[in-house]
């Protein structure tokens, strides 16, 4: 959506809206306005309503609308994708392409009517088909229509689906048809974007793209998110929603969380002071009983009036708290577990590990990296390929694998059974009550609970077993905040080592957790964390198995700690490559190769440095006019041309149409609420563009709507024309046409005859 709405535009609103699932009454008399701009996260506990209440909004079918009603401006496309939108049905022989293009059909029917429109201007449109035609190609240019695919294409690549257009639908999993649908609804020129947990399935860095790019969004957005470091990126406002009436706050979450907070020491302050209140009046109301007499009995009466009053105010709501989750570890300092020659697929190859109790370790990078691999491998769930592997654990390790599709739950045990098998009956029960989970789950089995079930169970599992290693796989996945809460804090305090894959950036950050990734088959650590990942910060140590010793000669002091600067970092790796694989018959052919690897990241590292450090290129077109440097570069289908230095507010875009009278182009001026050009510079950067596109593209004839730029031809309401034969002969490349002087006539009337030699 490219400026169609003012901020202030209301997109969606609610009157009187009231939701209800079954018996439970999820909302009642829910009034909200939604406007442009605006990016509202809806949180609160799996089960509250959220993914109700978006289905609500898209005016897709739902059977919990029980009153009320959801309006949306008049004209406002809402592109809606939901978390079943993975389960959905596909087409036979549908691509993850076309399941993406197809978000996009309102796009298309546009341009369909765009194309019937031109066919029938004719030879000679009139005025009003013209500007009919006009209106109706605004609009498709204003949604995206004209590089609609390239923009879808470059999505499912951002998104990590780069063979989308040669994979079977059918055959895909949930969350990449899913990832697909999100793709096409980020393209679609939608107004309104009703997203249900949008990050699901989506590594750190397609987090990031994905963030990037709806704060971008002009339009109005609604998401449901258990990420709070994404939310905090996105959202404008947030509705907490935890069962009862939603709370509006301004901001992300953290800024909501500290707001409820002081709410919340607030309402205690006042319950406090309520009960304070109340034991006075009840004290003074049973000593004013017993003096009897009638001024005293006044004054019960009234002390026992404000009782009543006091008594009729409820309790303040207590907001739901994340239980207090306990892990308990008896792990002391030292090595833990050594791995070596970790091999696996095509995800390891020769890799190896170590961990030493207390340590925290993040494994990060894009699904199918290896991640789970790895995990599988350190818990002993599967064997290395390669026969020289050595997998040791320090003797009476407690290790507890989780794994993130069965939870570390057996599938044909229930949740209860398997929690007393490790602390009783009574203690289980208590667990399963913590973490929350409904009661009439305790005693199924594990296969037949949903995934938020699951987690929740697998949650109260890992609070009942007692180990000094954690390796956790996805453990956030299909947990509500409150739970992901629970989880951190246990975590954070734990002593037992812990090996984590997760996409949470906030769970990371919060466990200081140090960071692995797998590059070429080998882990590769990280210096600083999460941060340090970002930056690059390459972390290799003494007395690591994957540590390398460094040549003597890679470095003048000896010190190999990274300097933060890319450049220097990427130039410094690129010469220890060099002189490790300056010893042919130091390494094996494996480890060259991977040093290799190495070498060329190095190097590309270093030429994406040059080029962010070279001066941008100029653009390929510019001319001068009225005094005025106008540039212009290429775009689909047209020309963007800008005035020199004038910061992005003297911008047109010249679109080029071919019609029954040949090809035009149409100059089009994005719409700036708080800025504007003056006439001079209008005109100037109007005819300039129109200069471009005659040289350029050798247009017909330009056309522009609003004031006369100066040497244009009225058209018709509005619009004004500058024909290329007018064009032409003002640069000088046709001369006018010679005029010859009357011919002079005698008294008679009759031309004069010339006389023969003159």
């Amino acid at each position: 959506m490219r400026g169609r709405h003012d901020r202030a535009t209301m997109l969606i609103e609610t009157r009187g809206l009231t939701l209800r699932r079954g018996e439970r009454e999820l909302l009642r008399d829910f009034d909200w306005t939604v406007r442009a701009g605006e990016r509202w996260a809806l949180i609160g506990p799996n089960g509250v309503g959220k993914s109700t209440l978006l289905r609500a909004l898209a005016g897709g079918p739902t059977a919990a609308v029980v009153d009320g009603r959801v309006r949306r401006a008049p004209g406002a496309w809402v592109a809606a994708v939901g978390q079943q939108e993975g389960d959905a049905s596909v087409p036979a022989g549908a691509s993850l392409r076309d399941l993406a293009w197809a978000a996009c059909a309102p796009l298309r029917e546009l341009g369909a009517e765009l194309e019937r429109r031109a066919a029938a201007l004719g030879g000679a449109p009139s005025a009003a088909e013209l500007e009919a035609y006009g209106a109706w190609e605004a609009l498709f240019h204003d949604r995206g229509g004209y590089d609609v695919e390239a923009r879808l294409d470059d999505a499912l690549t951002r998104i990590g689906l780069t063979d989308a257009a040669r994979r079977d639908a059918a055959a895909a999993s949930g969350g990449e048809r899913r990832r697909a649908r999100l793709a096409g609804a980020l393209v679609a020129g939608a107004d309104v974007l009703l997203l249900d947990e949008p990050t699901n399935h989506l590594d750190l860095a397609t987090r990031g793209w994905l963030a990037e790019r709806l704060t971008r969004f002009e339009g109005a957005l609604v998401f449901a998110s258990h990420d709070r470091a994404w939310i905090d990126a996105v959202a404008t406002h947030v509705l907490l929603w935890d069962g009862g009436p939603p709370r509006r706050h301004e901001g992300g979450y953290t800024r909501a969380r500290r707001t409820e907070a002081e709410r919340q020491r607030t309402d205690a302050k006042a319950e406090r002071l309520r009960r304070k209140r109340i034991a006075e009046l009840e004290a003074m109301a049973a000593e004013l009983r017993a003096q009897g007499h009638r001024r005293a009995e006044a004054r019960r009466r009234r002390a026992t009036r404000e009782l009543a009053g006091l008594h009729a105010i409820p309790p303040t709501q207590r907001r739901g708290r994340a239980p207090g989750v306990e892990l308990a570890a008896d792990t002391e300092g030292g090595e833990l577990a050594r791995f070596t020659h970790l091999t696996s697929g095509d995800v390891l190859h020769d890799a190896a590990f170590a961990l030493r109790g207390g340590e925290r370790w993040a494994l990060v990078g894009p699904s199918g990296s290896g991640k789970t691999t790895l995990l599988r491998l350190l818990a002993g769930e599967i064997d290395s390929e390669d026969p020289r592997a050595q997998r040791w654990w320090r003797p009476g390790t407690a290790v507890w694998f989780v794994d993130q599709h069965d939870r570390g739950l057996p599938d044909d045990t229930a949740p209860v059974d398997a929690l007393a098998a490790w602390v009783g009956g009574t203690r289980a029960a208590g667990l399963l009550g913590q973490v929350r989970l409904a009661r009439e789950a305790w005693s199924r089995p594990a296969a037949t609970l949903s995934g938020g079930e699951r987690a929740r169970a697998g949650l109260a599992l890992l609070m009942a077993r007692e180990a000094d290693v954690l390796l956790l796989d996805e453990p956030t996945n299909d947990l509500d905040l409150p739970m992901i809460e629970a989880l951190e804090a246990a975590l954070r305090t734990t002593r037992a080592a812990v090996v984590i894959a997760t996409h949470d950036a906030r769970l990371l950050e919060a466990l200081a957790a140090e960071v692995v990734t797998i590059e070429d088959g080998a882990c590769v650590r990280w210096r600083g964390g999460l941060a340090g990942w970002r930056r690059g910060a390459r972390r290799l140590e003494p007395g690591d198995p994957a540590y390398v010793d460094p040549p003597a000669t890679a470095s003048a002091d000896g010190d190999d700690t990274p300097t933060g600067e890319p450049e220097a970092d990427g130039d410094r790796e690129r010469a220890f490559a060099e002189e490790v694989l300056a010893d042919p018959l130091r390494w094996g052919e494996r480890e060259r190769a991977r040093w290799r690897a190495r070498r060329r990241v190095a190097e590309e590292a270093l030429l994406a440095g040059w080029d962010r450090h070279a001066p941008a290129a100029l653009p390929p077109y510019r001319t001068r006019e009225a005094g005025w440097p106008v540039w212009g570069e290429p775009i689909d289908a047209g020309l963007r041309v800008w005035l020199d230095g004038d910061d992005g507010l003297g911008q047109v875009t010249v679109r080029i149409v071919a019609t029954a009278t040949g090809r035009i182009g149409h100059v089009v001026a994005p719409h700036a609420d708080d800025r504007c050009l003056t006439l001079s510079a209008r005109a100037a950067l109007v005819r300039g563009a129109a200069r471009l596109a005659f040289y350029v593209h050798a247009v017909d004839a330009v056309q522009v709507a609003g004031a006369d730029p100066g040497g244009f031809e009225p058209l018709a309401h509005g619009w004004w024309v500058w024909r290329r034969s007018a064009f032409e002969r003002q640069e000088g490349w046709r001369r006018p046409s010679p005029r010859r002087p009357p011919a002079r006539r005698p008294a008679s009337g009759r031309p004069a005859r010339r006389r023969p030699g003159r």
